[in-house]
């Protein structure tokens, strides 16, 4: 009976000590990746302007995921967000993901810091974008993008980043004019199965295919052209009198036609 007593305590002890061992394990983990995914992640637009018009890496301790105005795009001189809207999207299964900044209200900057797709991606995630670009009114600004050189945490994709040395001046990092939206593509892999998401309705007529550059005619001023014969010359010179001396002909032809006509008559009723 004492040694019934002995095991069950034994094993009541080893039970709470492996509860208690998950749950410092669990929360150790939590603690340690607090923004991790679970099943989906998010991706976040993130933009700075040479004015300070800016919105932060989602997670920024000061103005990221967790501020209150993280989901504006603030302008660092008036200390107000701004008219720009942010589009951001869930992350939920392999696929083509859209992004972007509709309505840009970027206070006369000129040139961009820094323009990229921040994520809770962990960066040794099997998760993996594959393929990313951006664009403005249709036009695109680059397909270029490197990991933020100053994040080895998660997936920060920059397409612009004037702080990386190796990334400096390489693309064009101007900035559109307000009123604009700019659009970021990216493809994602690794989950095994497809998106559920679906893309934002508001910008579905920015992702929109250009038109196609109209067809301009052949150019054949290069061509050696032969010289014409007299016969041909003489062709050509009928045919570029246009349909005017065509019509005077056709004209004369069935004035000839009538008066002939007349005149059978004419001659007829004499005989008779």
């Amino acid at each position: 009976m004492k040694k019934n007593k002995l095991i069950a305590a034994v094993l009541g002890f080893a039970l709470t000590l492996s509860a208690t061992t998950m749950s410092f394990t669990t929360n150790a983990s939590a603690e340690k990746d607090q923004y991790a995914g679970v099943g989906s992640y998010m991706a976040f637009a993130q933009m700075q302007t040479a004015t300070w018009v800016y919105r932060d890496s989602f997670d920024s301790d000061s103005s990221g995921f967790k501020s209150k105005d993280f989901n504006s795009v603030m302008n660092a001189t008036t200390e107000k967000a701004t008219k720009t809207k942010v589009i951001d999207t869930k992350i939920d299964g392999d696929g083509d993901y859209v992004i972007a900044f509709k309505d840009l209200d970027l206070a006369d900057s000129k040139e961009f810091n820094m323009l990229g797709i921040s994520t809770n991606i962990a960066a040794d995630s099997k998760i993996k974008i594959t393929a990313a670009s951006v664009s403005y009114d249709g036009t695109e600004l680059t397909s270029e993008f490197k990991q933020k050189n100053d994040d080895k945490k998660y997936v920060h994709l920059m397409f612009i980043n004037q702080y990386d040395d190796t990334m400096k001046g390489k693309v064009k990092n101007n900035v559109p004019a307000d009123g604009s939206t700019i659009v970021m593509k990216f493809t994602v892999s690794g989950f095994g199965y497809e998106k559920k998401v679906e893309d934002s309705a508001e910008i579905s007529t920015a992702t929109a295919t250009p038109a196609p550059t109209p067809k301009l005619p052949e150019d054949k001023s290069n061509e050696t052209v032969a010289p014409k014969t007299p016969v041909a010359q003489a062709a050509s010179a009928d045919n570029s009198d246009g349909g005017s001396n065509i019509g005077i002909i056709i004209g004369v032809v069935a004035a000839v036609v009538v008066v002939a006509g007349v005149v059978v008559v004419v001659v007829r009723k004499r005989k008779n």
